[in-house]
């Protein structure tokens, strides 16, 4: 029974991405598509992909609120506990991986190549003004 579960949760969840994919070909108007094996291939690997990034999201938040609250019982102090467990890096961690499935979005789906500065925000891009 758990085998026959992951397979329709694969199916049922790579639709959506196939959804996604769908309306990103569209936004990009693209008219020709990938064969059906393929399509199906690329968004079972995403679907697993994005799983992936999912679970690395709540390991690492998970892993960090069990650290600061045994922060009491183990002398975590200073720059660690500032930094690491109360502080900029665990939000950056959570936006840069937010941000690496966001790239593998936008990347991977839409029949057509595209290239990382069409998907970068613009205001980083932009020149400083003197």
């Amino acid at each position: 029974v758990g085998v026959a579960a992951v397979v329709v949760y694969l199916w049922s969840s790579s639709a959506a991405v196939g959804a996604v994919r769908h309306s990103l070909n569209r936004i990009w108007d693209v008219k020709r598509s990938r064969p059906f094996w393929r399509r199906k291939l690329l968004e079972v690997g995403t679907t697993l992909m994005l799983a992936g990034i999912l679970a690395a999201l709540v390991i690492i938040s998970v892993g960090l609120s069990i650290l600061a609250e045994l922060g009491w019982r183990i002398p975590l102090s200073g720059p660690f506990r500032d930094l690491v467990l109360d502080g900029p890096v665990r939000a950056a961690g959570t936006v840069v991986l937010a941000f690496v499935a966001f790239l593998l979005v936008y990347g991977m789906l839409p029949n057509r190549p595209l290239r990382l500065q069409w998907l970068w925000p613009r205001r980083t891009r932009r020149r400083p003004s003197v």
